[in-house]
């Protein structure tokens, strides 16, 4: 199993898991549209996913990362190879 944490644009988080074959949609409704890989930006050996068009629809900001708009899934660089 794939173990994702979701931090959100409320302020909570959220833990959920999914097996590979179900790896894209799982991203893909946690940031609520196709996935875009953001860099520089994480801990070491893990990987932000946010909404590719999270800009262009006005996400709101995430507190967590506030130069981040949209819900961040976080996965470890392993789990996405």
């Amino acid at each position: 199993m794939i173990n994702i944490a979701i931090l959100k644009t409320d302020g909570s988080t959220e833990k959920i898991q999914c097996t590979t074959d179900e790896r894209l949609k799982t991203l893909q409704d946690a940031v609520g549209g196709y996935i875009e890989i953001v860099s520089g930006v994480c801990p070491p050996d893990y990987l932000c996913i946010v909404n590719e068009d999270g800009q262009r629809l006005q996400l709101e900001p995430n507190p967590y990362l506030p130069n981040i708009v949209g819900n961040i899934a976080l996965i470890k660089v392993e789990d996405m190879e």
